[in-house]
């Protein structure tokens, strides 16, 4: 499928060098998909990364953002970003470790978001990281959830290698978290495989209930939540929210900067 790009990419990168006089070291031509990706390492796995995306923690290497193949600076950085992610991660482990958790952590966020337009418990107040997706402040749901995944997972230990190839992106999720950024988006991809966890840890609550008032109670409440979810659908889309945005403001257009960390608060 990514055949087609490559073939693609070389021949830009081909005409590329080709129009650079006397460039500090040749783009190299066959990439899969893109060539940033040494660059968005060293980018994510430095001193000065927090686990979120931060351009400007190396950026002043790039010349302002203006990437110039005769500077030795910018073409190493760009070209040899493996190298100098590398040279952190392992000549700086207790640095790392922290680092790595931090991606982890900030990445567990997306199973912060609760139900419905509300984000019921979290709420709707949070934070849009830096080309990331919303989280809520309030991480009362996550651990909840953590629970209840971890109860599926043991309800569910018979069928567990069916479900192999699923396992497998889920750690490829992470390698790519603990590589990069500590993206909410990334862990939100397999969300849909957790909720299938979830679920079965309910049922196998519900399963336990002996009394039949207590199964009644249990159909009648779930009910009772997807009535009033389609209810909050209907009226949000009747009546839609407004929010108050702040963040990093660029000085010459006043507007916010979309690759910064924006806050959101809902507004009457």
């Amino acid at each position: 499928m990514i055949f087609p790009w490559t073939i693609h990419n070389h021949r830009a990168l081909t005409r590329i060098n080709a129009a650079t006089p006397a460039p500090a070291e040749p783009l190299p031509t066959w990439v899969a998909v893109s060539g940033s990706g040494p660059l968005n390492f060293a980018l994510a796995n430095n001193a000065r990364a927090d686990g979120t995306f931060r351009p400007e923690a190396l950026v002043e290497q790039m010349g302002g953002g203006r990437f110039d193949l005769q500077d030795p600076a910018q073409v190493d950085l760009y070209l040899h970003g493996y190298r100098r992610g590398w040279s952190f991660l392992l000549g700086e482990p207790r640095a790392a470790a922290s680092l790595l958790v931090t991606k982890i952590a900030l990445a567990s966020e997306a199973h912060a978001l609760g139900f419905g337009l509300s984000n019921w418990p979290g709420g709707l107040a949070g934070t849009r990281r830096p080309v990331d997706v919303f989280t809520p402040d309030l991480n009362l749901w996550k651990p909840v959830c953590w629970i209840l995944l971890g109860a599926g997972i043991w309800v569910s230990r018979p069928i567990l290698r069916r479900g192999a190839i699923l396992w497998l992106v889920m750690v490829f999720g992470v390698a790519v978290t603990l590589a990069a950024y500590g993206y909410a988006r990334l862990f939100l991809q397999s969300a849909p495989f957790l909720f299938l966890f979830q679920a079965a840890a309910i049922v196998a609550l519900v399963s336990r209930l002996r009394a039949p008032a207590a199964l009644r109670a249990a159909v009648l409440a779930g009910a009772a939540l997807a009535a009033a979810l389609t209810l909050e659908l209907a009226v949000a889309a009747a009546h839609p929210r407004n929010f108050r945005a702040t963040g990093s403001v660029d000085p010459m257009t006043g507007k916010l900067l979309q690759d910064a960390a924006v806050n959101l608060v809902p507004v009457p």
